[in-house]
């Protein structure tokens, strides 16, 4: 899932002419590819593997008409929202932080409100919608963070 959005982003950077989110994209790709590769060379590949990897390809092969990018795009990146807002949610519903990095959120956070503002300054609506999404998924996981202790 996570390969797909990350593909998606340097789709999307590629269709918007932005070379920060092309950049972004294949190191992210590129992180994902090796990720891929471990997997399936210490034999972790299952038939719903290879049929999340089908549904992936397809995607994104929709994502290359231009027209439906920017919604493929906020799609798969809400789906990566959706994920990470689980660990605040089990920050909150657990009452204890367990092994979660507050300094890796941080970091986290603050790099994408520096996205955010990039965004802001090419117009780029849809990723100012991402952005903001993101944003208040880490802000979500340090406030669950400071609010419990670590059990």
């Amino acid at each position: 899932m996570f390969c797909t959005m990350f593909t998606s982003f340097l789709i999307y950077g590629t269709q918007q002419g932005s070379v920060p989110m092309q950049i972004q994209g294949w190191l992210r790709v590129i992180f994902s590819f090796v990720l891929m590769i471990s997997f399936f060379v210490h034999g972790s590949w299952s038939n719903k593997h290879l049929k999340l990897v089908g549904l992936s390809i397809a995607i994104l092969v929709i994502m290359s008409w231009k027209k439906a990018s920017p919604l493929v795009f906020l799609g798969l990146s809400y789906a990566g929202i959706a994920s990470s807002f689980i660990q605040a949610w089990t920050i909150t519903k657990n009452k204890s932080r367990g092994d979660v990095a507050v300094e890796l959120q941080i970091v986290y956070l603050l790099s994408i409100v520096f996205w955010f503002v990039y965004a802001i300054i090419r117009k780029d609506v849809p990723f100012i919608i991402v952005s903001v999404g993101f944003i208040f998924s880490y802000s979500s996981t340090i406030i669950a963070w400071f609010k419990y202790p670590k059990k």
